[in-house]
Formats: structure tokens, sequence, C-alpha cells
């Protein structure tokens, strides 16, 4: 006789998710609990195969997670929340990475389709403004969620945090601090988070009767390799910026540099904000102020998505928003 897990959850009075978990030795599940499941697995000589059981109803048991860098640390973090939740319901984690590249993206997205995934949680590399394919993948029902770096354009769930009130809240910071020349160093502004962070600047400025002045915004873009032209250009202002915006930590740590570089001083005539706050924020001297947002507890909320979409949970399409904290320290002090 070839048993089955309904047979061995039937044998110990437990359901059948309880059995899977235990037999992916899940933390979910009490060592106790799995050692019944395994003791009477080993007994009638069952043995589980999640790739086998996936054959029967055309799963892989697989998620693919589409980065734009896999090293850095707030996509790296997002990665542990969704491994977190994703490896203890019995599913493996695919991992590809983008490198900021809107080509590369599809080819690793494509690449992980032809590997048979079950679903993509992807995060939009800073150059994808066409998402077509993204379209069709929804289209044919195959389980798509964004997170972070999204498209409005495609009608699949979503993880995010509100960039506009989170990039108002950064400059309205700066504003109650005595700045009123305040410049912002925006990403790539085909990029959604970047056009809603710069109108949460602008409102924030147009809230307080401050100024918005054209060249005091500048599309810095993701990585910090132009912000010290940047910062040269602005503080040879004549209305130089005495507060800075800036798209991430990374930008934020490097304008703090080229300013020290000038010798002008932080925070007494620059002050500096970042975003993410990324573990150098406590490192750099002065200490970097920043807007954190949760990432691990996003990446969780992602897989936790994917996994009602791919059991069939009907109107499972949302967008969930996170919130923002800012956090003050001596770069704006």
């Amino acid at each position: 006789m070839k048993y089955t897990i309904d047979d061995i959850a039937h044998e110990l009075n437990l359901s059948k998710s309880t059995v899977s978990r235990a037999l992916h030795d899940s933390y979910q599940i009490s060592p106790k609990t799995k050692e019944k499941v395994f003791r009477l697995a080993e007994q009638w000589g069952f043995q589980f195969n999640p790739h086998a059981q996936g054959l029967k109803i055309r799963r892989s048991f697989t998620l693919g997670v589409v980065v734009p860098e896999i090293a850095h640390k707030y996509f790296s973090s997002a990665i542990s929340g969704i491994q977190e939740e994703i490896l203890p319901a019995g599913y493996y984690v695919l991992i590809g990475q983008s490198n900021d590249s809107a080509e590369q993206e599809q080819a690793v997205v494509k690449q992980l389709i032809a590997g048979c995934v079950d679903g993509l949680i992807i995060s939009l590399s800073a150059t994808t403004h066409r998402t077509d394919y993204l379209k069709t993948l929804v289209k044919e029902q195959f389980p798509v969620i964004m997170f972070d770096r999204v498209s409005d354009d495609v009608n699949c769930s979503k993880v995010i945090i509100d960039h506009t009130k989170a990039a108002y809240t950064a400059t309205e910071h700066l504003i109650r601090k005595g700045c009123r020349r305040i410049a912002h160093l925006s990403g790539l502004q085909i990029m959604s988070i970047a056009k809603n962070r710069i109108k949460g600047y602008k409102q924030a400025l147009n809230d307080y009767g401050l100024p918005f002045v054209p060249e005091m915004l500048i599309e810095n873009g993701v990585n910090a390799d132009n912000t010290p032209a940047h910062i040269r250009n602005l503080m040879q202002r004549t209305d130089a910026p005495d507060g800075i915006s800036c798209f991430n930590d990374d930008v934020a740590i490097h304008a703090l540099l080229t300013l020290k570089e000038l010798h002008v001083n932080v925070p007494q005539q620059v002050k500096i904000i970042g975003f993410n706050n990324e573990k150098e924020c406590e490192i750099i001297e002065p200490k970097l102020s920043s807007v954190e947002h949760p990432v691990v507890q996003m990446g969780k909320k992602a897989a936790r998505l994917f996994l009602n979409q791919i059991s069939g949970e009907k109107n499972n399409i949302q967008t969930v928003i996170f919130d923002t904290s800012l956090i003050e320290r001596a770069s704006t002090a």
C-alpha cells in the first residue's frame, strides 16, 4: 500500500498542512509533532518529494525573486523577509539580479519562468519603463507581486511605502530645522518612486511658502557616481542650498563627504537627510538622518501575498502600504 499525506494526517489526527510543514521541517511545527510525523512516515516507508507532488498539481514549489542588486542591504533584507515566510511553506527561492538594467531584468524573468517557478516577486530596475512582459504574465494569471519599485500599469498586488508622504516628511524636517533653500537629489525620474518623492518635496516647499527652484532639483540617479559633481555645482551657486534631501543613504553619504572636502560644515551650514536608514548612517560623521521603512516586514508581506494567491484566494489583488519613520541624527541637528 502506498501511503499519502492524507493517510498520515488522518492517523495522527492532524491537518494536511501541519503534516506537510512537519515533513518540510518547518519552524512553525513543534519538535514533538515533527517527531510523531517522522516516526510514522518512516514506519510506513513514506517518502515525501515536493517536486513529485508539484508535478501532480502543476507546481514546482519554487518562487522567483528579482531585485536590482542582491548585495544592497535594502534588497538583501527584503529577500530575508521573503525567505522567512516562503521556506516554512515548503517553497524554494530562486533569486535573480537585474543590475538596474531593464534588459537584464526581462532576461532574468524569462530564465525564471523557463525554470518553471510558480510565481514572481519583483522590484523593478531603475531603467524599467515598459512592463508589457509583466502585464502578459498577469493576464495569463501567473502570480506577480511587486514591492517598493512598482508600476501602476501592472494590475497585480504591490507592497510599498507612500513615497510622496515620506519625501514630504524629509523636506518638512529640513524646513523645521531652519532650512530655506532645499535641494533634492532624486533618482531617475522615469521611476515612479522618484516621481512621487519629487511630488512630496515640492508639496512641502509649497505648504511652507518656500519657492521651488528648478535648478535645486537634480536627477542624480540611484547610485552616487555623479553626486560629488552635483554637490560642487550646487555649492557654487549664489543661492547655495542650506538643506539637501537625497534619494538614498549612499547618495547622502557621498554628498556629505563632498561637503567636507569643500570645507562646508554639516549641519551648521548645510543639513542633509538620506533614505533607507542603512547601517552606514551610524558610522559616518556626523551621523546621518534618514527615512526608515520596514523592509523585512515588506518582504514578508510580499511572500504572504504570493502564498495567498497561489492557494487560490479570491479577491487577492491588493496594494499594501507600510508606514515610514524619520530617524533624526546629527546631520540635521
